[in-house]
């Protein structure tokens, strides 16, 4: 409820439109005026309904944006630095829901990578920028990934574990020569050096409490510029945060919110001198010896933060006798047991994250056209095989077809097990034809993982099928990977396993392919990942249509012919 009264030192009466009569007094607990505007005379809207929830204290907004030099009505709070990322990604993924291309920095926190795995699967195109030696982005890479489709732009300003600043200034002048949203997580410069979103002219800035010793679960999100345009809210029904994000916030943690940002803005100096004396003694080189303990330097680092690498990653016991580390590498070649091991690595048995942070990368490429890459690889199978092999993978997909019906995601009838038909029907007639018509005797082994559990029935809710393919003393060729709920998951798990068969080679190149039934990705990996954009095997009408199948669906047997023609070629000698 609001309305206009006049403004005084003294009590004004006030009449409600229901006939109720109201006294408010001009005070700082109401959250509307601060103390100069009091004494002023003139029509101001007044809050009363408190009992619904309480307005943001003028004072919480005032402790924040002395350190982003930002305009107050700019300012939407969040449930932190997670929920600030979603917010400007999906505001602008839905604002320009014509353009499909964002780009982001491969240092991005984990929330905006996640995100933008999951915008790839709903169709954006996005491209993940490496960055130097020196922990900066490539400015001139970063110009020549814009293009007309490019809808938003998201780097980091400051990373959280190799506290490089990027260079703001020289961004800022790239994304606005272009003409593109651009955003950034403020969230590890907060209280550590001065922000000048306004000199940045940044579009969005996500910042959060607990990085300066605040409350957690309150974050907030800075926005250049009121939002003009309307979208459907990321939550609905309470109309707060511009109606873009609803849900009372909760008045104690803006408070403490506020007040962390006051602290952190007079402690800024003394954490800029304190820092290089911290980061030196913190932990002392005499206590790490060897190839096991490894400092990294970058120049333009930000205070309060200190980088320390462990090369080994392995739980070794020091020798208190000899006073030195156990040469764990030495001690794998002796190990008998060792050699027995399916697997060199098992980077496919850990997780996701846990073999991120082991390889030092990102699981998460931008795909490049089939033509590229099939460029320069020879198949086995000649023409006449090849179109022989296309017309038993079109019989067998049209008669399980016929039976099972067109494979949707809508479908709940359409389940993991139809996928794997799929893949059966796709490959077992190439196999078929290598055995025929080639010296390359390969072999098949499928595996099942189940990867998740129905809570009341402890049954197998969802399962990952793995088609390994080896060639002579089990040598792996190629794997197939087929899983329904989430393709950017299994396409990383399929580069895992691919990382691991290629090191139980020795070397050379393996290939994979993940598919959810109608359409699949082929991966490459010879040191260096290579995935390919979407490979379309099926449509609706594919029973009727032959001559369309072969024409523009058909390709996939070409890229498993290159595949099972090239793995496991070139093989280094296993020591």
């Amino acid at each position: 409820m609001a309305m206009a009264i006049k403004t005084g030192v003294k009590r004004a009466e006030v009449s409600v439109v229901i006939g109720l009569t109201v006294d408010v007094m001009m005070s700082l607990s109401t959250g509307i005026f601060k103390q100069t505007t009091i004494m002023d005379e003139g029509s101001r809207t007044i809050y009363l309904d408190m009992q619904a929830t309480t307005l943001t204290d003028p004072c919480t907004l005032d402790a924040i944006l002395p350190i982003y030099t930002a305009y107050p009505k700019g300012i939407l709070f969040t449930t932190g630095a997670t929920g600030s990322n979603h917010m400007s990604i999906k505001y602008v993924a839905r604002l320009y829901k014509s353009k499909k291309h964002i780009i982001a920095s491969q240092t991005e926190h984990n929330c905006v990578l996640d995100l933008c795995q999951h915008l790839q699967d709903e169709g954006y195109d996005i491209t993940y920028l490496p960055i130097e030696n020196n922990g900066l982005i490539n400015l001139e890479h970063f110009e020549k990934e814009i293009c007309p489709d490019t809808a938003l732009v998201s780097i980091m300003t400051v990373n959280n574990e190799i506290e490089v600043i990027q260079q703001m200034e020289e961004i800022r002048k790239l994304y606005r020569k272009h003409g593109v949203f651009f955003r950034t997580n403020g969230v590890q410069v907060m209280g550590k050096i001065p922000v000048e979103v306004s000199k940045w002219n940044v579009d969005w800035v996500s910042i959060s409490s607990p990085k300066v010793y605040g409350l957690k679960r309150i974050g907030a999100c800075y926005i250049r510029c009121r939002l003009k345009v309307r979208i459907s809210p990321l939550i609905s029904g309470g109309g707060q945060e511009h109606v873009l994000r609803s849900g009372t916030l909760a008045p104690s943690l803006v408070i403490g919110f506020g007040e962390a940002h006051r602290i952190a803005q007079e402690e800024i100096e003394y954490t800029r001198t304190s820092e290089p004396f911290f980061s030196q003694h913190s932990i002392c080189p005499s206590t790490m010896q060897g190839d096991n303990y490894m400092r990294k330097s970058y120049h333009n680092k930000q205070p309060k933060q200190f980088t320390r690498t462990f090369r080994t990653m392995s739980y070794t016991k020091a020798d208190t006798k000899k006073g030195k580390l156990h040469n764990t590498k030495e001690d794998q070649k002796t190990d008998k047991k060792r050699r027995n091991l399916k697997w060199t690595t098992s980077y496919s048995k850990i997780t996701i994250r846990e073999a991120e942070n082991l390889l030092g990368i990102r699981l998460a490429l931008r795909g490049i056209s089939v033509k590229l890459m099939l460029e320069g690889k020879h198949g086995l199978l000649g023409p006449d095989a090849i179109l022989e092999a296309k017309r038993e993978v079109y019989k067998g997909l049209v008669r399980y077809l016929d039976a099972g019906g067109y494979p949707t995601e809508s479908d709940p009838d359409f389940k993991e097990a139809n996928i794997n038909d799929i893949v059966a029907f796709t490959i077992y007639p190439i196999l078929a034809l290598f055995k025929h018509e080639t010296t390359r005797k390969l072999h098949l082994s499928r595996e099942k993982e189940i990867i998740s559990k129905d809570s009341s029935t402890s049954g197998m809710r969802e399962f990952v099928v793995m088609d390994y393919i080896s060639h002579n003393e089990m040598k792996y060729v190629l794997i197939v990977e087929a899983k329904k709920v989430s393709l950017g998951d299994a396409r990383n798990q399929c580069f895992l396993s691919l990382k691991d068969m290629r090191d139980c080679n020795g070397g050379g190149t393996v290939y994979g392919f993940v598919t959810m039934g109608d359409s699949w990705r082929m991966i490459s990996f010879d040191g260096e990942f290579k995935l390919s954009n979407k490979i379309e095997l099926l449509f609706d009408s594919m029973g009727e249509d032959e001559e369309q199948w072969m024409a523009d669906y058909s390709i996939l047997v070409q890229c498993l012919n290159v595949a099972l023609s090239n793995g496991a070629k070139d093989l280094v000698e296993v020591v």
